[in-house]
């Protein structure tokens, strides 16, 4: 089913997920009126609107009946995990609501969002893991996996990579809306949207490792080592940087030392960058998840000595 297709409010509460990835939210967070719609409910692990077709969250609670396992997370950032399902004494597990709503997402590729529960009552907080899909369901268990919502709510499957430039014209407001698309595609190609992007947001629990800015439309999943294919999306080969500092790591004007503190090129000494100058770098949500050193003093060097 196309992600379009779904309703607007249960789309923009995927959103709402999504954009808090990595972060802890509070109980009361999940289900005030500023939310596009009820995000969750104690009722339930498994909770899917009234009139839906489809579970919008899961809840993986502290000291839980149920033997959900522990993500297991890839190189890349991306993970798996085993949820529980419902279960009834009354009924088989087939006919479950919460059960048949996961089944829904699974044979419609709709994703749902995954909480994992940090504190009890009477603070309850979460941890956001992110969006996953349903793949699978046997033995008693679901299977979901980490994925991402496209950037942009409007359908395109457009390779611009082939495009030419048009010839200078006069303007025609009539071409924002491709224009548009197009500037879309290709943030999108430069936040990194895929599972490495995804898993630094977790890493970073949804903040810039060094500015600690958490607005998600800004950051970016910067390479330590350039990108030079899949082997180098590997989430210890990885920043979660805004878009500024993102440029500025890929041009060499900012680096870490051994200590993972930041430094400046001196052309940025007497700019507003200042500031976070011997900055630490941000520690990750899990020491797997930690930048590689070798990596990072990798980048050191050539930051060192390009200029030379």
């Amino acid at each position: 089913m196309p992600l379009l297709s779904l309703p607007r409010l249960h789309l923009a509460a995927l959103r709402w997920f999504e954009d808090r990835s990595g972060q802890a939210v509070t109980y009361d967070e999940l289900t005030n009126d500023r939310t596009p719609c009820l995000l969750t409910t104690r009722a339930k692990g498994i909770y899917k609107p009234k009139g839906a077709d489809y579970a919008l969250s899961i809840r993986q609670g502290l000291n839980s009946k149920y033997s959900d396992k522990e993500p297991v997370y890839q190189q890349d950032g991306s993970w798996t995990y085993l949820y529980a399902q419902e279960e009834s004494a009354t009924k088989p597990a087939e006919q479950l609501s919460g059960n048949r709503s996961l089944q829904k997402c699974m044979l419609d590729d709709v994703p749902i969002a995954v909480l994992h529960q940090l504190s009890p009552k009477p603070h309850v907080s979460y941890r956001v893991m992110g969006l996953a899909y349903v793949t699978d369901w046997k033995d008693g268990f679901f299977t979901l996996k980490s994925t991402t919502l496209p950037l942009t709510d409007e359908p395109d499957e457009e390779d611009v990579s082939r495009e030419t430039p048009p010839p200078l014209a006069e303007f025609d407001p009539a071409r924002i809306a491709d224009e548009r698309k197009k500037a879309l595609r290709s943030i999108a190609v430069r936040q990194g949207q895929s599972a490495f992007r995804s898993g630094l947001l977790l890493a970073y629990q949804g903040k810039c490792a060094i500015s600690g800015c958490s607005i998600k439309a800004v950051l970016e999943a910067a390479h330590i080592t350039p990108f030079r294919g899949p082997t180098t999306n590997a989430i210890d080969n990885g920043l979660l940087l805004r878009s500024d500092l993102h440029t500025l790591w890929d041009q060499g004007l900012l680096h870490l030392d051994e200590e993972l503190r930041v430094q400046l090129h001196p052309t940025l000494k007497n700019s507003e960058y200042q500031v976070l100058a011997n900055r630490p770098l941000a520690p990750t949500l899990s020491p797997s998840s930690a930048p590689s050193l070798k990596a990072i003093l990798a980048h050191r060097e050539w930051c060192l000595n390009k200029d030379r």
